[in-house]
């Protein structure tokens, strides 16, 4: 079994489907109102400079979302969801599926299961 680091550490082996998240559950999306259901979501960290990492973990429940100022490059590691972009294409995300959303993406997020991700961002401005 590999240690679970405190968030932020510098050097850790993580297990993502085994972290315990530190802090409760929040409305998602941080800004405006979801489309349907009540997601909420946490966050585990793990670095911020120059790239952020760390862990993500969302309910059930639908969203708009716009990436602006940054690219992330994502990791499924539990539950279901489709992601659908501007131009209408879906995909079905679940353990496995890597997803990268460049500056600018937009699209809308559907949770029917919670989701775990990892997660690498770059900030692009």
């Amino acid at each position: 079994m590999h240690p679970t680091p405190t968030a932020g550490s510098a050097h850790a082996v993580v297990d993502s489907r085994n972290v315990t998240f530190e802090q409760a559950a929040m409305p998602w999306p941080p800004q405006g109102a979801p489309l349907a259901g009540t997601p909420r979501a946490t966050d585990f960290p793990l670095s911020s400079e120059p790239v952020e990492t760390g862990i993500w973990e969302c309910s059930p429940g639908s969203w708009r979302t716009v990436v602006q100022g940054y690219s992330e490059l994502m990791h499924f590691v539990s539950g279901r969801a489709t992601i659908t972009d501007a131009d209408g294409r879906r995909l079905d995300v679940g353990p496995g599926v890597v997803l990268f959303v460049t500056d600018g993406w937009e699209g809308t997020w559907e949770v029917h299961e919670t989701v775990r991700k990892s997660y690498c961002i770059t900030r692009t401005a």
